[in-house]
């Protein structure tokens, strides 16, 4: 799932497609230095994007607490963005095509 604090979306405005991703700080989960798109299922079509990175780490909880505190729109998988989500920190943007972590 690709979320955001309210606060965050509030200063930089909520991407209205993933190609509007590229303008935005954005919070990456890789253990690789290298960069993957984010894929995104969209009207029927798929749609991958590179974003840059404000941040990238190897542990989605760090993620996703960086995320709440504004740092940027982050993709992590739903166990993790629940709790979150239930709560008021984030801000649903989209489910991409399949997470690969």
């Amino acid at each position: 799932m690709t979320v955001a604090a309210p606060e965050y979306l509030a200063r930089q405005g909520r991407p209205e497609s993933p190609g509007e991703l590229a303008g935005h700080a954005c919070l990456g989960y890789s253990s690789q230095v290298n960069n993957r798109p984010w894929s995104f299922e969209m009207d029927g079509h798929l749609e991958s994007v590179y974003v840059p990175l404000r941040l990238q780490a190897n542990n989605g909880d760090a993620l996703a607490q960086a995320s709440a505190q504004g740092m940027g729109i982050a993709m992590l998988p739903e166990f993790i963005v629940t709790e979150y989500l239930a709560g008021g920190d984030w801000r649903f943007c989209w489910t991409p095509t399949s997470l690969q972590l």
